[in-house]
């Protein structure tokens, strides 16, 4: 009996799970269309079937093919395009470990609004897609629409209060804490949802969703996590909660929608990306943190901590 009830929990805790990754994909389905009318203005697929039957190559490689090409990251912004089409199954992908130990993807055919338009030349000339539609960046452009601000930052409000309810059921990490400052805490409604629950805690609400991890570049990142190391106590923790990317581009709605994500911040934002564990581990234990442990996951937003040990 005991068996049945757990495996019981345990299928109902996957559908929902699945189902909350299935919405957020839903939220962002114009990502696969745009993503894929770019790779076809960029003719990577006739790149790739020119390379000759069943035939899988490297990003590099098909970026040196790629005619005018003066963006030196070309080949990164093309492999994580294609392995969002890889988890769709549009292509094939293979992994391929280098003499130096780092993991490339090599990519096959398979069997058979507007700043998306900018993603080919984004990926042609170097830039930001969202600049190039908008003349400014992401969060400078919602100083100029404010029906645009006040979505966002409902839309924002609305997921904290969903993730947050979750992450509060299943993680104990808050418990014993005096403080909590919440980095780019937005409207505040995640650090109210703690405080309710721990009412002893002192929280601030730090600033704006702009200084989100994934907003920003592993150089940006390293320089948020070494001041909050610095400001930390002995045995403090920073703890993050975000979709982690798989190494591989499975073909499951949760990989869908973390590359959904990781597209639409290559299309908005300068170095903003959705990590896998290896780089959270990676930023870690770069800004000084010797403890770094992914704990609990509550719809495809995983709990990770940072800790400062003694």
């Amino acid at each position: 009996m005991a068996t049945l009830e757990n495996q019981t929990q345990t299928s109902c805790k996957n559908e929902e799970e699945e189902a909350c990754s299935y919405a957020m994909q839903l939220a962002s389905i114009s990502v696969l269309p745009m993503v894929l009318k770019s790779t076809i203005e960029l003719d990577v697929l006739e790149i790739i079937a020119k390379s000759g039957p069943g035939a899988c190559i490297s990003p590099s490689e098909i970026a040196s093919k790629l005619p005018t090409t003066k963006n030196p990251e070309a080949h990164v912004m093309l492999d994580r395009m294609l392995r969002l089409l890889a988890s769709y199954k549009v292509l094939t992908c293979t992994m391929h470990t280098l003499e130096d130990g780092h993991v490339e993807r090599l990519y096959g055919l398979a069997p058979f609004v507007s700043s998306w338009y900018y993603l080919k030349d984004a990926v042609i000339d170097g830039g930001i897609p969202f600049y190039k539609a908008h003349g400014m960046g992401l969060f400078d452009y919602h100083a100029t629409d404010s029906r645009f601000n006040m979505f966002f930052n409902k839309v924002m409000s609305n997921q904290s209060m969903i993730f947050t309810k979750k992450i509060l059921e299943m993680y104990k990490g808050f418990e014993g804490s005096e403080t909590i400052v919440d980095v780019a805490g937005g409207t505040g409604t995640t650090l109210k949802m703690i405080i309710s629950k721990y009412p002893t805690i002192k929280g601030v609400n730090f600033d704006l969703p702009h200084s989100v991890i994934h907003n920003w570049s592993d150089e940006r990142s390293l320089k948020c996590l070494k001041n909050c190391y610095a400001a930390l106590p002995e045995d403090g923790k920073v703890i993050i909660v975000e979709a982690i990317a798989p190494e591989f581009p499975e073909t499951n709605s949760v990989a869908n929608s973390v590359f959904h994500i990781d597209c639409i911040m290559l299309a908005t934002l300068s170095g903003g990306k959705e990590r896998t564990e290896k780089e959270f581990e990676a930023l870690a234990k770069e800004a000084g943190f010797a403890d770094f442990q992914v704990i609990s996951c509550a719809y495809n937003n995983w709990v990770m901590e940072f800790r400062k040990m003694k």
